[in-house]
């Protein structure tokens, strides 16, 4: 092989390799500056900023006219995204407030955004905070039952606890309180006693809070339902040894118990027992009260009449 073969092979070994190289080097910038377009291409967003307000003195509530802001920001569209899952508000310190109204001009200056972002606008551009005298008062607490238990089956009674709240809020609203409701409780299908911890019913439009107090216990009792009913139940006489004679030959009674048994004894009054002792009676006349066998469960609220001829003959 000659030394300008040689030389030639040489040459196209570094043309090739500075090619590559150059090829490389040039796809790394594309990808830089592709990336780079990306994170730093331009975009618009409208958010929802909360109005804070605060510093209000604590003989005054104060309640601004607008609670949520339109904010309109523009800058790279991947800090954007990122600025939607950030705690932004907008505050205003009230040290100074006063009874009465008080007119507030927003600035976009007072919304704090990451560098980069620009607050172009807020929506409105003002607002008026009113400020109320602040009432406290105590007030019973009323469980809120909805639905109801299956038949057979009554609420007997609700105890809550605490019993009572002290609220705070504007005077107006608190000085027309008479009571605050707790959330819903659901007794639908319950056939037993049921405790449980449920919020009060504050609407937050009305600015009230109850002071010191987060969930209340509620015992809801269950029972099965207790009626009463009459009955007319023939008296007869046990251990006699000679014909007798009972006048009057009934007794209306009333009884009181679960609807289930009370429903069974109007059907069948096999469990229902009035009668008088006679063992050891001689032939003659007596006066005697009866005695009264009820089921378990079952009370005796009422008997007449009370006592009973009893004639024994020979």
């Amino acid at each position: 092989m000659s030394n300008s073969q040689h030389g030639n092979r040489s040459s196209r070994r570094h043309f090739s390799g500075k090619y590559i190289f150059f090829i490389g080097i040039l796809s790394v910038l594309i990808i830089g500056i592709g990336l780079s377009f990306f994170l730093e291409k331009e975009g618009d967003v409208v958010l929802p900023i909360p109005v804070k307000l605060e510093n209000v003195p604590s003989d005054l509530v104060a309640v601004a006219d607008v609670s949520i802001l339109e904010v309109h920001v523009r800058g790279p569209v991947k800090l954007l995204e990122e600025l939607k899952s950030q705690d932004i508000h907008y505050t205003i310190d009230l040290f100074k407030g006063k009874h009465g109204s008080l007119p507030i001009t927003l600035s976009k200056d007072a919304i704090h955004v990451p560098r980069k972002l620009a607050v172009v606008s807020v929506q409105p551009e003002s607002l008026t905070i009113n400020f109320e005298e602040r009432l406290k008062k105590k007030v019973p607490i009323v469980p809120d039952l909805c639905g109801a238990p299956p038949a057979g089956y009554v609420v007997s009674r609700v105890a809550v606890t605490p019993s009572v709240v002290e609220l705070s809020g504007p005077y107006p609203v608190i000085d027309h309180l008479t009571a605050i409701r707790t959330t819903p409780i659901d007794v639908t299908g319950l056939t037993e006693t049921v405790k449980k911890e449920v919020a009060l019913a504050m609407k937050p439009e009305l600015h009230i809070q109850a002071v010191g107090v987060g969930l209340v216990a509620v015992e809801v009792v269950v029972e099965e339902k207790i009626v009463e009913k009459s009955f007319d139940i023939p008296v007869v006489g046990k251990n006699a040894s000679c014909h007798y004679v009972i006048t009057p030959a009934n007794i209306n009674i009333s009884i009181k118990g679960p609807i289930k048994i009370i429903e069974e004894l109007a059907t069948s009054q096999e469990k229902l027992q009035v009668y008088i002792d006679l063992s050891s009676l001689k032939p003659g006349v007596y006066v005697r009260k009866v005695a009264i066998s009820l089921p378990l469960d079952v009370v005796l609220a009422d008997a007449k009449p009370e006592v009973f001829t009893v004639r024994i003959e020979e």
